[in-house]
């Protein structure tokens, strides 16, 4: 981070979720040469390529419906201080092309503009995607990939820096409480238990269950084994591989045949079964639209986008578009 800082070429961090990425891209802004300058955080998995267009690249009055005025997209608003790209993974071919021209020329185009304007910002990106697979797949640009790896910060799972946790522990009991009261501690028991667990959802988790464990036990300056909630871990993890045991479409449609369901929760729920989920949902309904399958799966929007592109991608499905609107999609499967 404090040789990265300095740096005005943009920084790459890689890691899995919950492992800090967007508080390295602040250490490296509060490192930086204008900490005093605006750090301005963005989602691009959250948004639509036209809305992510708009407030990173800003637009000029009467641009498109609603455009009354010019606004200043964050690229330029940040002057010279950060601007972090968060999933940056998620963005489209399309949007890959203008992120490459900002990078390599340090300009950028208002939306309805003709002319381009210098940016000063120090960029910072960050993915849980692995970006080299994507390239190999055809998701993501060979060349963009090389300009944005050069400075490349990875930042390893809680499960493989166990001797981390203990100092997490202390520093997230110790922001929880207040200097009217003592400090709280967990047992040596506790601590080798919290060690031994592998934190698949890593720091964020981590952070999370302190924070629980703090709440829970007012009155104790120890915490140990009995004041933690085990099995709230277990149910955690257990969400994040099950989907819903009874999806349904509608009121009262079943989605699937029950035995194929329980064949494929029964054999785990990774991205591989969930894709065989998704696959088994399209040979038994025909059509199906992303938010349904979101609320089936349990995933969120970005996830869901990912799956779907797959099975478009292998000519599984194929994407409906019966009106402008993109709220009206849905996909078919090709039988």
């Amino acid at each position: 981070v404090a040789k990265y800082a300095v740096l005005k070429s943009p920084v790459l961090i890689t890691g899995e979720t919950g492992t800090g990425k967007e508080l390295v891209s602040r250490a490296l802004h509060d490192e930086g040469t204008y900490p005093s300058e605006p750090f301005l955080a963005i989602n691009c998995g959250a948004l639509t390529d036209n809305l992510l267009q708009s407030e990173l690249f800003g637009y000029e009055a009467g641009a498109f419906t609603g455009a009354l005025k010019q606004r200043k997209g964050i690229f330029e608003a940040a002057g010279k201080g950060t601007v972090f790209l968060d999933e940056f993974g998620e963005i489209s071919p399309k949007l890959q092309v203008s992120f490459l021209r900002v990078l390599e020329a340090n300009e950028i185009r208002m939306i309805g503009s003709t002319t381009t304007r210098q940016i000063e910002c120090k960029i910072v990106i960050a993915t849980n995607v692995d970006l080299h697979e994507a390239v190999i797949a055809k998701k993501f640009r060979e060349d963009l990939f090389f300009r944005i790896s050069r400075f490349e910060i990875k930042l390893p799972a809680l499960k493989d820096r166990k001797e981390d946790i203990s100092e997490l522990i202390s520093h997230f009991l110790l922001t929880n409480s207040s200097n009217q009261e003592k400090q709280k501690s967990v047992s040596k028991e506790l601590l080798n238990s919290l060690i031994a667990y592998h934190w698949p959802g890593n720091i964020r988790e981590l952070k999370n269950e302190i924070e629980r464990l703090y709440i829970l036990n007012p009155g104790k300056e120890i915490l140990n084994t009995e004041d933690f909630d085990f099995s709230h871990l277990q149910k955690a993890e257990e969400m994040k591989q099950v989907p819903p045991t009874s999806p349904t479409i509608g009121k009262s449609e079943s989605v699937v045949r029950d035995e194929a369901v329980l064949k494929i929760i029964n054999s785990g729920f990774r991205v591989d079964k969930r894709i065989e989920l998704l696959k088994e949902l399209f040979r038994e309904h025909k059509k199906l639209t992303r938010s349904q399958l979101m609320k089936i799966t349990n995933v969120g929007p970005t996830t869901a986008t990912k799956d779907l592109q797959t099975l478009v991608n292998a000519g599984f499905i194929v994407r409906r578009s019966p009106t402008k609107s993109s709220s009206t999609d849905y996909f078919e499967f090709v039988s």
